[in-house]
């Protein structure tokens, strides 16, 4: 094992000798070349492995809630189910809420869901989100509905009206 600036010198190895230097992977570094190969000379030889730190990428995603419309219930609940890396999580949000997943580890897959509410007048511009985190920048993934308050019913008056010179009072007219 060797950190940075060290060095391992072996001795008395006989001109000719072949031989192999493998170094392991480390998270988070990548190395140039994880191989040297050659022969022992008199003058000696070097294997020289330059690493470079390349953290992991990490990415999180943020769900927000919204809901518009006259007479919505700011204060209501809406389920979801966020399954990330196939672990599913349920959570809950109200209208100007929101929940952020962080630190998620690049190229998993995610599914958000919001439960169906429509037959309470929320209608969904979007009920699922599905993709991968790509550690490229945060996701924002917008729930917005839009309620729609059911109408109350309403009546139509139908009234004929006949004028003119002796129109029959009896004439019936079909609509």
């Amino acid at each position: 094992m060797l950190k940075h600036g060290q060095s391992a010198i072996f001795e008395q190895i006989p001109v000719g000798v072949l031989y192999t230097v493998i170094e392991q992977p480390v998270p988070g570094y990548t190395v140039a070349g994880t191989r040297h190969t050659g022969t022992i000379t008199k003058e000696g030889c070097t294997a020289l492995f330059t690493n470079t730190y390349a953290p992991s990428r990490m990415g999180s995603l943020t769900v927000t809630k919204e809901v518009l419309g006259d007479g919505a219930d700011l204060q209501k609940e809406f389920t979801f189910t966020a399954v990330i890396n196939g672990r599913s999580e349920p959570f809950v949000l109200k209208p100007g809420e929101s929940k952020t997943f962080p630190a998620l580890p690049v190229r998993i897959e995610y599914t958000i869901t919001e439960g169906d509410y429509t037959a309470e007048g929320y209608i969904a511009a979007v009920k699922t989100y599905t993709g991968t985190i790509t550690g490229e920048e945060e996701l924002l993934l917008p729930f917005v509905n839009v309620y729609q308050a059911e109408a109350e019913p309403g009546s139509l008056t139908v009234q004929k009206e006949v004028v003119g010179d002796n129109p029959d009072p009896d004439k019936e007219f079909s609509f």
